[in-house]
């Protein structure tokens, strides 16, 4: 049965969700500008308020500075993502592997390798460059720069990266939390009405619990005629997932979140429905940021560390919940998980498999 929100409905800027909606009327959130005036002859700088006016005048030069910017990248790549689309790649695959190869030309002073040693970056994200910068060096006919993206050394540091991931992000939640979590979940989220903001909380952070979807590549492109045809067939949906693959996801174990969605009016994918005020291109990112984000905020209300709530730990805790219910059935876990290469699905595994392998062999010495 479908959670019922105790706590009441709850706006946008409420206690009952994120804290990152500004207040204008507080003085720490004013805006602010440097003026000159001359005081007993001195020329003195210091800040004062901006007007409603020039914080509106700021805010169009912004924007238009950024269109631009975006105008100038989608010119620039033009022929790189055709040359992508013709050999193959999926529209969305080019669309992504131009925007990485120009905003780390822009960062690195057009040496956007660097980026491989960059901290900052995840390591699924330095796959993605890594897959991007080799389709620009056969684009640009750079051979050495091929061997060089393929040496052995390349991949030494995308290994030395992944083992210093945090510890909790490639463990499960145990039943106890994942339960919390999923309880809190609906009753603060669970009953909220379809034209507010949040809505699409609950049935999104569910689906992806649930089926193990991953954030950004699975659940934000989650279509709605998918869904459509999903409930109406009543067995699976289809889903668009990581490498622009069609893959298919179970419709029964989330039925209810899947009719909450459809309840949502105005959009395509669940992206549009999670960040519709971010212009098309960036919404997915976007749209991955506030997901994580009330992740974040519903552990820490349901008293689980939110240090230790990574979007992926959802995955993994999925995984070990279908193996361990369908008789530790690998196979069926690795269509649910979408992946290509059965032994991917064992490392989501491995801690629940080495533990039960310890039980066995001490039961066997027994």
């Amino acid at each position: 049965m479908r959670p019922k929100n105790t706590r009441g409905k709850g706006k946008p800027d409420s206690p009952t969700s994120p804290q990152w909606h500004i207040d204008p009327e507080h003085p720490a959130n004013e805006r602010m500008k440097t003026v000159q005036r001359t005081v007993n002859g001195q020329v003195v700088e210091y800040e004062v308020p901006m007007t409603p006016e020039e914080i509106e005048a700021e805010d169009e030069a912004r924007e238009e500075q950024i269109a631009q910017l975006a105008r100038t990248r989608d010119e620039a790549m033009a022929p790189f993502r055709r040359w992508l689309t013709k050999n193959g790649a999926a529209p969305k695959t080019a669309r992504e592997y131009g925007n990485w190869v120009w905003s780390l030309s822009v960062k690195h002073k057009g040496k956007p390798e660097l980026a491989l040693d960059d901290t900052e970056l995840s390591y699924s994200r330095k796959i993605v460059v890594l897959s991007a910068l080799k389709k620009w060096a056969l684009y640009n006919h750079d051979d050495p720069a091929y061997v060089r993206l393929c040496s052995p050394d390349i991949k030494g540091k995308l290994k030395a990266h992944k083992s210093i991931k945090p510890p909790a992000e490639r463990l499960p939640f145990d039943n106890v939390t994942i339960n919390l979590f999923l309880a809190r979940l609906g009753n603060d989220y669970g009953e909220r009405d379809p034209s507010e903001p949040d809505a699409w909380v609950w049935p999104v952070i569910s689906l992806i619990a649930k089926l193990g979807l991953r954030v950004g590549a699975d659940a934000t492109w989650i279509q709605r005629e998918a869904v459509v045809e999903g409930l109406r067939g009543g067995v699976s949906m289809s889903l668009w997932s990581k490498g622009s693959k069609l893959r298919q996801v179970p419709v029964k174990p989330v039925r209810e979140e899947l009719e909450a969605l459809l309840e949502i009016p105005n959009w395509r994918y669940v992206r549009d429905i999670i960040r519709p005020e971010i212009q098309e291109r960036d919404r997915n990112a976007r749209a991955y940021e506030r997901i994580s984000q009330y992740m974040k905020k519903i552990a820490l209300d349901a008293g689980i560390n939110p240090a230790e709530v990574y979007t992926h730990r959802f995955r993994r805790t999925a995984a070990v919940r279908v193996y361990d219910a369908s008789g530790h059935d690998l196979k069926l876990v690795q269509e649910l998980l979408g992946h290509s290469d059965i032994s991917t699905t064992g490392t989501y595994l491995q801690a629940n498999r080495l533990e039960r392998m310890g039980d066995v062999v001490a039961d066997s010495v027994k």
